[in-house]
């Protein structure tokens, strides 16, 4: 594997016997990192957001798990 710098890029070779699903899942982290750099978000931000959406999952989720209904 080589990282070759070129203006404002970095450009990343990968061989190609290498699992799709595993570059899927590198190109996702790095997607994931580069949004949090550039975030000012808190701790504490991020963990209330969070808390919110299990919240509002669960609301939306619970009467059709809870009664069996898997559609």
């Amino acid at each position: 594997m080589n990282v070759i710098r070129r203006q404002n890029e970095l450009v990343v070779q990968i061989p190609n016997d290498i699992p799709f699903a595993y570059l899927d899942e590198l190109i996702s982290y790095l997607n994931i990192k580069s949004i949090l750099a550039k975030s000012q978000a808190t701790d504490e931000d991020v963990e209330t957001l969070a808390n919110e959406i299990t919240t509002n999952w669960w609301v939306n989720n619970k009467d059709r798990l809870l009664n069996g209904d898997r559609h």
